[in-house]
């Protein structure tokens, strides 16, 4: 029984010190289309684990597109070049799938 209520102390002490730091923490702006743009990638992967082929690709495109243009609000240049990268080679595949 003790080793139950030192359990529960710790987990308390420890999400009061969470819920401190979170208060501390402002959040980015913009954070609403990151979260949307991610929720579009994981929505892209699940479309392209179940082979719709040229779905994903459009899918990935939004939501890649999105995230690098959140990324360059927020000065993150690695997933500026990351999001950007990603974005250029699922177009450069949908150019290649209707002008082949």
């Amino acid at each position: 029984m003790d080793l139950i209520r030192n359990s529960c102390r710790y987990i308390d002490l420890f999400s009061r010190q969470i819920y401190f730091l979170m208060k501390k923490l402002k959040p980015k702006p913009h954070q609403f289309w990151a979260w949307c743009s991610t929720l579009t990638i994981l929505l892209g992967a699940i479309t392209a684990a179940l082979g719709y082929y040229p779905l994903y690709c459009y899918i990935f495109l939004i939501g890649n597109g999105g995230l690098a243009i959140v990324s360059w609000l927020w000065n993150e240049k690695s997933l500026v070049a990351l999001n950007t990268g990603l974005a250029g080679i699922y177009l450069i595949g949908l150019i290649n799938l209707y002008f082949e």
